[in-house]
C-alpha cells in the first residue's frame, strides 16, 4: 500500500509541523502545496500571520527519510489547489488530506489507511473529529465528516469506520491566526455576525454555541489532553490555559 499525503498551505505553522510528523510514519510521501495568496476565494487587508520561510521550516523540520516534497504554486481557488495533488501523484493507491491543523493518532490512521485499502470508494469521511477550543484542555465534537482519504482509482463515497481520534486545533490557536483565518475564510460569508468579539473573544465566560457558522453544534467541554499523541506534549501551547 502506497500512500501520499498532502497539505494545501498558505499559513499554519504552528501546527504544521506536528500535523507532518503524526502521520509521517505512516505515508510514502508528503506534498506541501503551497500559495503566497489565499486560495478559498477571498482577500484580506490584514497581512498573513506566517512567512513562506516559517512554513517551509516546519514542514521540513521533521524529514529524516526525505518525504517532505515543497511545491510552490499561485491558487486562488481552493478546488484548484486541492485538486494540484493530483498534478504531483505517482500512482499511489491512497491520498491523505491533511490540514496544517489536524494532528492524527497513529493507531486511528492505521487503521483508516487499512480500511480505505480494503474497499472500493473514491471519498473516504471521517467524523472522528475533536475540535480544540481555546487551549488543549477544552474541546468541542460534532457529527460533520469531512474527506480524509481519496483512493484515485475508486468510486463513490464512504464512511470511515468512528475508531479513534483527530485533534482539529483550528481554534486553538493564536487570536490573530483566527483573524486572519476567517478574512479569508471560503465560508466568510456566513460567519455568523460578531463571533470573533461575542464568541471567541469571551472565553471562559462563553462556553456553549461556539461554532463559527452553526448554531447549537460546539459546546466545550473539559478534555483530557494527557490522551493526546506524546508528540503534542513538546508544543509550546501544551501547558497553556488559554493560547493568547
Amino acid at each position: 500500500m502506497q500512500v501520499l499525503a498532502y497539505s494545501c498551505l498558505h499559513y499554519g505553522k504552528d501546527y504544521l509541523s506536528y500535523a507532518v510528523r503524526s502521520v509521517y510514519n505512516l505515508v510514502d510521501r508528503f506534498a506541501v502545496l503551497y500559495s503566497p495568496h489565499p486560495s478559498h476565494g477571498h482577500k484580506s487587508v490584514r497581512p498573513c500571520p506566517d512567512s513562506r520561510d516559517e512554513l517551509r521550516a516546519a514542514a521540513y523540520s521533521h524529514n529524516s527519510d526525505g518525504k517532505v516534497e515543497w511545491y510552490d504554486g499561485d491558487w486562488r481557488r481552493e478546488g484548484e489547489h486541492r485538486m494540484a495533488v493530483m498534478e504531483v501523484w505517482k500512482g499511489e493507491d491512497l491520498i491523505l488530506p491533511v490540514d496544517s491543523d489536524e494532528v492524527w493518532d497513529f493507531q486511528t490512521l492505521e487503521t483508516m489507511l487499512k480500511f480505505a485499502y480494503k474497499h472500493e470508494a473514491h471519498d473516504y469521511l471521517l467524523s472522528s473529529f475533536v475540535h480544540l477550543w481555546r487551549s488543549f484542555g477544552w474541546a468541542c465534537t460534532d457529527q460533520m465528516a469531512p474527506v480524509r482519504l481519496i483512493k484515485p482509482t475508486g468510486s463513490g463515497t464512504m464512511y470511515l469506520p468512528k475508531v479513534g481520534q483527530v485533534y482539529h486545533f483550528g481554534y486553538a490557536q493564536r487570536p490573530e491566526t483566527v483573524r486572519y483565518k476567517w478574512s479569508i475564510h471560503g465560508h466568510r460569508n456566513e460567519l455568523r455576525p460578531g463571533w470573533y468579539e461575542d464568541v471567541f473573544s469571551r472565553w471562559p465566560e462563553r462556553k456553549s454555541d461556539l461554532h463559527p457558522t452553526c448554531k447549537d453544534i460546539w459546546n466545550a467541554e473539559p478534555f483530557d489532553k494527557g490522551k493526546m499523541p506524546s508528540l503534542l506534549r513538546e508544543h509550546p501551547f501544551f501547558g497553556l490555559e488559554v493560547i493568547a
